[in-house]
């Protein structure tokens, strides 16, 4: 699906903001492409839905933006040389401090039965994306079905996971996270970027 607005192309989601406990406006809608780009932008939305604005904006104005938390305005992009941050899997402290305040306020969200099903929501968690989506699977999701992954599940491949992209003349190389759970080495899978040991 590909969500377009005529002043912004390269939209991805769109939500109501602090929507969550109103019947009309408890959905959020994303475009959904590349494995983890859709994982960071389904959180995004639920945030705004949660009633976070976006880092730098809003009640959020003592995060910076260009730190690349969830709630960054803009998508960040990385390749090989880009370091190592924590930051695009999780939230700022901007975002959590409006997450508690709001949800204090929110009487749907206290109300488990109603919202949530422990047993259906534990048939989710018994497998990782990674365990479900080899890294050859993940570039062919992001890329199309012609695509590979190039190179070695190793450590490396958490941060930066390398895909073939078949272009009409060359072979490109396009880069993008791991899958959480990717096999990246013995007894090991990716976590928020990094290799850890499974426990």
């Amino acid at each position: 699906m590909q969500l377009y607005i005529y002043y912004y192309m390269l939209l991805s989601g769109l939500s109501h903001m602090n929507g969550v406990c109103d019947t009309g406006k408890r959905t959020s809608v994303i475009e959904s492409h590349m494995y983890s780009r859709t994982v960071q932008t389904a959180a995004h939305e639920l945030a705004h839905n949660l009633g976070a604005d976006h880092d730098g904006e809003g009640d959020a104005k003592a995060c910076r933006p260009e730190d690349g938390f969830i709630m960054t305005p803009h998508g960040q992009l990385y390749d090989e040389f880009t370091p190592y941050s924590r930051n695009p899997w999780i939230f700022s402290r901007c975002s959590v401090e409006s997450f508690k305040k709001k949800l204090r306020t929110k009487s749907c969200v206290k109300i488990a039965g109603a919202v949530f099903n422990i047993l259906e929501w534990s048939k989710f968690l018994q497998k990782q994306a990674g365990d479900v989506f080899t890294p050859d699977k993940q570039c062919r999701l992001a890329y199309g079905p012609n695509s590979q992954f190039v190179g070695t599940p190793t450590e490396d491949i958490c941060h930066i996971l390398k895909c073939t992209k078949p272009a009409t003349r060359q072979r490109r190389r396009k880069f993008i996270f791991a899958a959480r759970g990717t096999m990246c080495g013995e007894n090991k899978w990716c976590i928020e970027g990094r290799c850890i040991p499974k426990s």
